[in-house]
């Protein structure tokens, strides 16, 4: 690895030029980011799709219901189910693109075995972290039930699902949004080995890193947060443009829900991850001098080579 030639340079920067060099990022590897993404998003696609199809069928619904007898009800909670489990698994299903655009910074091109290999060694603290107290895998517990309740239960489901779980997490990620980045790259293990190791544990360099940073992460994640809901909306147009143009059917078609909603939530997903993790280099940049350590680390791996030669 070599710490001072980078694929992108290693200098703090504004939001927006984040957002831009994102898009740099996106296109310069795009074929190796659909992959890690495509084999990250696929598991969680495949078991959203099979558990949210009872959901989709909003007439059967509305006509069964007590409380609720328009369709446009049962079809606003699907869009918001849907958006909902992408918002809590993304981290966890896109960690394999995380770690691949960490080690691409460094020029170091990778193959998709070595990628997951190196996920795969940490998936204890992956799915602790990112699946068990960040709610990735807990979400479905939920949707199991919802599977076979479908019925509409305000009360539960927009009470405490979607205000109190998804608000936690919202302010969490808000908050501390670089679990992925901590786990996957920097490899920190969730309990330190030894007392007196100077390696830290998850929970300190999760505080250490963010502690500094609490406004900027915060504005920065609501920033994007709208971002992306807006990038989602003219998806979802989009594809029920082209769609137009090839059946000549404009309405908007329930397989827009099924498909193309959940197929726009995971597409801006994977653009927010590559720009979650251009934020976490700027946040080592401003609270660690980061660039300044990996000349040192550059200078260091020249003078052990020296040696042994």
């Amino acid at each position: 690895m070599q710490f001072d030639k980078t694929a992108i340079i290693i200098s703090q920067r504004r939001l927006t030029d984040l957002i831009d060099l994102s898009l740099i990022v996106l296109r310069s590897y795009f074929g190796a980011i659909v992959l890690c993404s495509l084999i990250g998003i696929a598991p969680f696609a495949i078991l959203n799709f099979w558990l949210t199809f009872p959901l989709w069928d909003y007439e059967g619904l509305a006509m069964r219901s007590a409380d609720f007898a328009d369709p446009i009800v049962f079809r606003i909670r699907f869009y918001i189910i849907q958006m909902v489990l992408v918002f809590l698994q993304m981290p966890l299903a896109l960690s394999g693109l995380t770690y691949f655009i960490g080690q691409a910074v460094f020029v170091e091109q990778q193959s998709l075995k070595q990628v997951f290999k190196s996920c795969l060694q940490r998936w204890l603290q992956l799915a602790l972290v990112l699946g068990l107290f960040r709610f990735a895998l807990l979400g479905y517990v939920q949707l199991f039930y919802m599977f076979n309740n479908p019925e509409l239960n305000v009360g539960w489901e927009m009470g405490i699902c979607l205000l109190l779980v998804c608000g936690a997490i919202f302010i969490t990620r808000a908050a501390r949004p670089f679990a992925t980045e901590i786990l996957v790259l920097e490899r920190t293990n969730l309990l330190k080995k030894t007392s007196s190791s100077l390696s830290p544990s998850y929970s300190q360099r999760n505080k250490w890193l963010h502690s500094m940073q609490f406004s900027d992460n915060f504005g920065s994640h609501f920033l994007l947060s709208l971002i992306a809901a807006w990038g989602v909306a003219c998806l979802c147009i989009s594809i029920v443009l082209l769609a137009g143009v090839i059946s000549k059917n404009w309405d908007w078609s329930p397989w827009v829900d099924l498909i193309g909603l959940p197929l726009a939530c995971w597409i801006i997903a994977v653009w927010m991850t590559i720009v979650r993790f251009l934020l976490y280099m700027n946040t080592r940049i401003q609270t660690e001098g980061w660039e300044v350590e990996l000349k040192f680390k550059a200078e260091g791996e020249r003078l052990a080579e020296a040696v042994a030669s």
